[in-house]
């Protein structure tokens, strides 16, 4: 089983060229430390329709309806690994959501664009958003990652928790910590959220930075999507044997 392991912002993805076909205790086995190592893996597989279908599973093994650090990825992926060209630039991919995504290249990072999420409870100093995944979004003085620990084991197995932090003008720090992963270096559809979440309460702009644990996601919106984008680094290509999951 030939596989590519890709860095999406400090969050590690293990991609395999086909349909799932592995169960979720091989998945979590091969997500450990001191195995392969990751975050998420994500199957691949053609589509008539679009340039690739998707599955993503979390580190513990269980499904996911979204990753947005891994379709950053699957850009990279399609536009390097794949050779997939696009006289637009444009590569559109389905999830196990039934969403349809746009992701692609721009300069020297990759992007995935959302719409714009779906708002369940808003006040000045947080909220709750959809965006498919469940994210509570926390607007703090000072980031406290052990506070944000304690908050996110307390909702695991409900949503992901966020803080986020004003640094200045459109800069703000952001810490995450995700359902069936645990505190992430960074999270994509929650900084997506936190972005829309700033915007409804006029403390953002069209235009962010989110700094993150492991680097800056942009973000950009308009009246109908929401822009993400960053580094993808191709850590390597490596071979999975038969009997990896015997021994």
């Amino acid at each position: 089983m030939i596989f590519y392991k890709y860095n999406a912002l400090g969050n590690d993805f293990i991609f395999f060229e086909d349909k799932c076909i592995l169960d979720s205790k091989q998945i979590s086995l091969i997500c450990r430390e001191n195995e392969i190592g990751a975050d998420g893996v994500v199957f691949i597989s053609p589509s008539s329709k679009y340039d690739a279908k998707f599955e993503i599973y979390n580190k513990d093994g269980n499904r996911a309806l979204v990753c947005g650090n891994a379709l950053r990825a699957l850009a990279y992926h399609l536009i390097n690994i794949k050779k997939i060209k696009k006289d637009n630039g444009v590569r559109t991919v389905k999830a196990f959501a039934r969403e349809k995504y746009e992701i692609g290249k721009l300069n020297n990072e990759y992007y995935v664009k959302f719409k714009h999420p779906e708002i369940i409870s808003i006040s000045n100093s947080g909220a709750i958003i959809k965006a498919p995944n469940l994210h509570m979004i926390k607007l703090v003085d000072k980031i406290d990652i052990a506070r944000l620990y304690e908050v996110g084991l307390s909702f695991k197995d409900y949503l992901n928790t966020h803080e986020i932090m004003k640094v200045n003008n459109n800069t703000f720090a952001f810490i995450s910590f995700e359902k069936g992963v645990g505190l992430t270096d960074s999270c994509i559809s929650g900084a997506i959220s936190a972005y829309e979440f700033l915007n409804k309460i006029n403390f953002g702009c069209q235009k962010m930075v989110f700094k993150t644990i492991g680097g800056d996601i942009n973000l950009e919106g308009d009246n109908n999507f929401i822009k993400a984008s960053g580094i993808i680094k191709l850590v390597y290509k490596g071979e999975i044997y038969e009997d990896y999951f015997c021994a």
